[in-house]
């Protein structure tokens, strides 16, 4: 099993999240593998523009005498605080792991996605939003494109499943699955059970579950389990809440766009996300 190549942690970043928790875990990660950390903070021109309606206004859920007119200025402003608190965490926690980082600003998810994401990249989205009005919880732009924002992403939701489990989604029909396996073998814990949950005609095969456990064992990971075959999205939803896992892990070709979009709409742990290279 061959660890794909990761030469850079690039860390997603926007006004909806906690910057330093986010930074922190991936800088974690870049010391891991010894590369570089590379932050990008979203301004979202779609939010100003909103600011610039005559009918916007900022609502505080929590202190209603707070409530008033969205200005521009003041939005720009917070947007660029922000922009530089990211840029400071990133900095800090770069230099309290010894590696190098660098720091960019984007104005769309378009160009923010293009400039983010280059082969041998890991992007790690902050997706562990600051709740509103008790519970509810916005989801960022990046969250929602995450399917389609590059080979390999990682969604840190900084909550969900606390146990030291990990589900891998596979795609059965297809022969290929070094990369998936080997990232899910990078982000891999001692004490990490790891459970294969495969889709596909092939998944019934024993020679199949041989042949994952066989890789498994030569990558030097103990604790591997794989399942019998899911039929579609719905037992793969059902069996990752029965497992409540520290992270799930998905081939992206298992479930198409859909499938993908609808796990990360509906799934509270760390998701990552493999497609082909």
């Amino acid at each position: 099993m061959n660890e794909p190549k990761i030469k850079r942690v690039v860390i997603a970043c926007g006004a909806h999240g906690d910057i330093d928790i986010a930074v922190r875990g991936a800088a974690v990660l870049a010391a891991r593998w010894r590369v570089p950390l590379h932050g990008v903070f979203l301004m979202d021109e779609n939010l100003l523009r909103l600011a610039m309606l005559p009918f916007s206004r900022h609502v505080s859920l929590s202190a209603p005498e707070l409530s008033g007119t969205l200005e521009v200025d003041e939005l720009r402003n917070l947007l660029s605080a922000l922009a530089a608190s990211m840029r400071r965490a990133i900095e800090a926690a770069a230099k309290h792991e010894g590696i190098d980082w660098s720091f960019a600003e984007r104005r769309d998810l378009p160009s923010a996605a293009s400039g983010a994401v280059a082969e041998g990249d890991i992007l790690v989205v902050d997706a562990g939003a600051r709740p509103f009005s008790g519970s509810w919880r916005p989801r960022s732009l990046w969250e929602g494109a995450a399917g389609d924002l590059g080979a390999m992403v990682l969604l840190r939701r900084n909550e969900g499943g606390e146990r030291p489990c990990i589900a891998l989604v596979l795609d059965a029909g297809t022969a290929a699955h070094d990369r998936v396996l080997g990232a899910v073998r990078a982000l891999a814990g001692p004490q990490d059970q790891v459970h294969v949950l495969p889709l596909g005609d092939l998944a019934a095969d024993a020679g199949f579950r041989e042949a994952m456990l066989r890789q498994f064992e030569l990558a030097s990971v103990p604790n591997v389990s794989v399942e019998h075959p899911l039929l579609d999205l719905a037992d793969v939803r059902n069996r990752i809440a029965r497992l409540n896992p520290r992270l799930v892990a998905i081939e992206t070709s298992a479930l198409g766009q859909e499938g993908v979009q609808a796990l990360v709409a509906n799934t509270w742990c760390d998701l990552l996300l493999v497609g082909a290279a």
